[in-house]
């Protein structure tokens, strides 16, 4: 996986350098984090830093003059060694944009190339910078009139969303780290997760791990607010299921731990109409380890 910032989303759209760490701290501060512990390539064209963060302040400047701010300081210890330094796309040994494309579609209106063509012949998802964080997750873009839609990171989901696309395996470290309203966990005993090898080794497609995703948050405010709704089901104690009907007319059912924390136990397609003893059982075994 690599990443391209998308350095036309700075355009010294906010009114003062607070906006800009309060509007970091928020949303980019975890994502910088994720991209940083899985050491994935963070693209950016040489002269971003020239790319203003207000009207007057240009990144250069603000991050030459970071020691007078506190949050500056922070920020700059996060992103500039991967913004000042290679890996830039706009080299020549680097860039993939093609000169002979005459007929590149992006929302922008600039000059050829730049980060929305260098995206598009990468299929490499933006980073982006955006003061009111509402920026659609997906754009749609064309190359010679064939579709082209690219994933649009603007906070930690987005950044996890696009991260699973690039593999299943990723599944576990995406289920722990997205951004919600309870901490969830996925129990390991004797090195192995059951939950994560129930949505590895069930040939889910992207759809159902994303409606897994995506559902987790209704989960929680349902049995938060002692809402019986389809998405869960009490077993037995402390144990429920989280309810999912998947691709190919399957259910799945992933079996979890309600406490302080969202703990899910183990997962299964459930073939009969009740759930299988053994793997209630399972679940009370991890449970008790």
């Amino acid at each position: 996986m690599e990443l391209i910032l998308n350095d036309l989303s700075l355009h010294g759209q906010f009114a003062e350098l607070d906006d800009f760490e309060d509007y970091f701290i928020e949303y980019l501060n975890k994502p910088i984090d994720f991209i940083i512990d899985q050491r994935i390539p963070l693209l950016k064209k040489q002269d971003t830093f020239n790319r203003k963060i207000t009207k007057d302040t240009t990144m250069y400047t603000y991050f030459r003059e970071a020691s007078n701010r506190t949050v500056a300081t922070i920020i700059k210890k996060k992103i500039v060694d991967m913004a000042i330094d290679e890996p830039f796309w706009d080299t020549n040994d680097r860039m993939r944009s093609k000169p002979d494309i005459k007929n590149y579609q992006y929302p922008d209106k600039q000059s050829e190339p730049n980060c929305f063509t260098e995206a598009i012949e990468r299929k490499c998802p933006l980073l982006s910078i955006q003061k009111d964080n509402t920026a659609e997750e997906r754009i749609e873009c064309y190359r010679d009139q064939e579709s082209v839609e690219i994933a649009n990171i603007i906070n930690v989901n987005t950044f996890l969303n696009a991260y699973i696309k690039e593999g299943i395996h990723n599944i576990r470290y995406v289920i722990e780290h997205y951004q919600l309203s309870k901490t969830i966990r996925c129990a390991e005993v004797s090195g192995r997760c059951y939950t994560e090898s129930a949505l590895l080794e069930n040939n889910l497609n992207e759809q159902d791990i994303r409606k897994f995703l995506d559902n987790i948050q209704t989960l929680i405010d349902d049995k938060s607010n002692g809402r019986k709704t389809h998405w869960w089901d009490s077993i037995k104690d402390d144990i429920c299921e989280y309810r999912l009907s998947v691709s190919d007319g399957r259910e799945l059912r992933v079996l979890f731990q309600w406490g302080e924390e969202l703990t899910f136990l183990n997962g299964f397609i459930k073939k009969t109409d009740k759930t299988p003893p053994r793997e209630i059982e399972l679940a009370e075994r991890i449970k008790n380890k």
